[in-house]
């Protein structure tokens, strides 16, 4: 099970992931490690969260944007950043993209959304 938060306010986003969702939920002891499902929504979390950070490093080069904590690691990530209208829209974009994954694989992983 991945568990995500997400805060997104005036142009800081903060994501912060833990865990892996590569187990299959529906066995009673998690069934084996790697289920094809599993792996597929880890690697569509990855690469959400990846394709994120890359953008976010382009616009802290450019000035759009300040890192305040990056760390991307096997089965933990943080992403926390403050950045200008184009930032805040990625991010954006991104949490949409981790709510529809969870919409579909909600047995895989978890989020939760500070209120607006």
């Amino acid at each position: 099970m991945t568990e995500i938060y997400a805060e997104l306010e005036g142009g800081r986003c903060l994501i912060n992931l833990e865990g892996h969702a590569v187990r299959d939920p529906a066995e009673p002891d998690g069934g084996e490690e790697g289920s094809a499902t599993g792996v597929q929504v880890c690697a569509a979390v990855s690469a959400i969260v990846y394709a994120l950070a890359g953008y976010i490093l382009n616009a802290e080069r450019e000035g759009r944007a300040e890192v305040y904590a990056m760390r991307l690691g096997s089965a933990r990530a943080c992403l926390h950043v403050h950045g200008d209208d184009r930032v805040e829209g990625a991010c954006e974009a991104a949490i949409l993209g981790l709510r529809q994954l969870e919409g579909r694989y909600g047995a895989y992983l978890h989020m939760e959304c500070a209120p607006d």
